[in-house]
Parts: structure tokens; C-alpha cells; sequence
């Protein structure tokens, strides 16, 4: 209606502001505000975020214990070295390699895992809201012992975390599954 009454002349009556300049310019001023920020620190600050470990001279006949990938593969890093001994004759090496791999493909097979037939945001689906926020809490633990040094309790805290990890995918949802369709 406001519109309406704009495109007809009363403008004193539209509660609408044109697109052009009135709209696009604020948003072209904040993106100009995020840009010079950028440029600030790109330009004056380059190494902000830096780990200091990094400009300790290199021995070339040693692998430092402090090597671990960027932060957003933690995670994954954490499930890769969590399991950390043979389990029923399988070598640690290979377990924690397919449970990377499972790691890696894991988020794209969320609609084979989750097939309920209720379509509904998170929060109107009570069990699948649960396990939503047991995974991030699980995502940021591995990503924080990621990071760690192995050895002592950071073992086995990784492996417990990778462990619900590979159960959260594997058990929890199918069977978060079957029980929404037994309700709904």
C-alpha cells in the first residue's frame, strides 16, 4: 500500500524510501567502513594472527611437536589422531584414518542419516534440537584438544570426543530418525 502510494505521487503519505540513493548508500558506506578496517590491518598489522611458534628457528631432522593444522580442520585433526591404540586387532593408524575419512564426508551425509518425514526447524524437533547442540559442544572440544600435545588426559579426552563424534552420525541420528516417525 505505502508503495502504492509513493508510485502515485503522495510521498508525504509512503512510509518508503527509494532504493536508489537512499537505500544502497548506507549499505555502501558500511561496506566502505569494513573495507578501510581491512586495508588497516592488511597493510599495518599483517601478522595479527600469528601463531609466535612460528618464527622459532627450524630444525630440519626433527618434526616439532607443536604442528597442527589451521583451525577449522581441528576438528578433524583431533578425530584422525584420537584413536590412539589397536582396537580387536586393527592397527590405531587405521582406525583413526577411517574415522577421518568418515569425519570428512560426515556432514554431507546428513540427509541419508536424517530421513524424517517431519520437516520442521530444529527447535520444534526436541531430539534432533538435543543432538544439534551435543555436536557443537563435541566440535569444539575436538578442535580444542586438536590443538593440545598428545600424551596423558588429552588422549583420552580426544578419543572419547571422537568416539561420540562418529556416534552422534552414526547411532543417534538414524535412531533420532526412527523415533520422530514412531511420534509424528
Amino acid at each position: 500500500v505505502e508503495a502504492q502510494d509513493y508510485l502515485h505521487g503522495d510521498r508525504a503519505k509512503a512510509k518508503v524510501i527509494p532504493f536508489w540513493p537512499g537505500f544502497l548508500a548506507k549499505d555502501f558506506m558500511y561496506v566502505s567502513f569494513f573495507m578501510i578496517f581491512v586495508m588497516y590491518l592488511v597493510c599495518y598489522h599483517f601478522n595479527f594472527a600469528m601463531d609466535p611458534i612460528n618464527f622459532e628457528p627450524a630444525n630440519p631432522l626433527k618434526t616439532p611437536p607443536h604442528i597442527y593444522p589451521e583451525w577449522y580442520f581441528l576438528w578433524q585433526y583431533e578425530i584422525l589422531r584420537g584413536f590412539f591404540f589397536d582396537i580387536a586387532g586393527i592397527s590405531a593408524y587405521n582406525i583413526g584414518l577411517i574415522a577421518f575419512a568418515f569425519a570428512g564426508v560426515a556432514f554431507m551425509l546428513i540427509p541419508l542419516f536424517d530421513r524424517s518425514d517431519l520437516v520442521a526447524p530444529a527447535h520444534k524437533r526436541p531430539l534432533f534440537f538435543v543432538w544439534f547442540w551435543v555436536l557443537v559442544a563435541d566440535l569444539i572440544v575436538l578442535s580444542i584438544y586438536g590443538k593440545l600435545p598428545t600424551g596423558g588426559i588429552n588422549d583420552w579426552i580426544g578419543f572419547y570426543a571422537s568416539l561420540l563424534f562418529l556416534v552422534l552420525f552414526i547411532i543417534a541420528l538414524p535412531v533420532i530418525t526412527i523415533l520422530e516417525r514412531k511420534r509424528g
